[in-house]
């Protein structure tokens, strides 16, 4: 069960990433499969690196930071071969 720190971080994360998603969506018609991968696993990577850059406020631990990130971007990349 998500704590809520766990559960207001994945909404927020969600939020500052919708420029973001929006943009993948429309380079995932203009890219190879392999070049949008690549795009969207060097986001994953900047927001699990630098994550204040890309949401504000309290953050969970490192290790659920990375579970979370990891979760939402998996369903990118999954709602994107649908």
């Amino acid at each position: 069960m998500a704590t809520t720190i766990e559960s207001d971080f994945t909404t927020r994360l969600e939020l500052a990433l919708s420029p973001f998603t929006e943009m993948l969506e429309k380079k995932r018609q203009e890219l190879s499969k392999d070049e949008w991968i690549r795009l969207v696993d060097s986001l994953e990577s900047s927001v699990s690196n630098v994550p204040d850059q890309y949401v504000k406020g309290e953050l969970p631990s490192k290790y659920v930071l990375n579970e979370i990130v990891k979760k939402v971007f998996e369903e990118l990349r999954q709602s994107s071969l649908l």
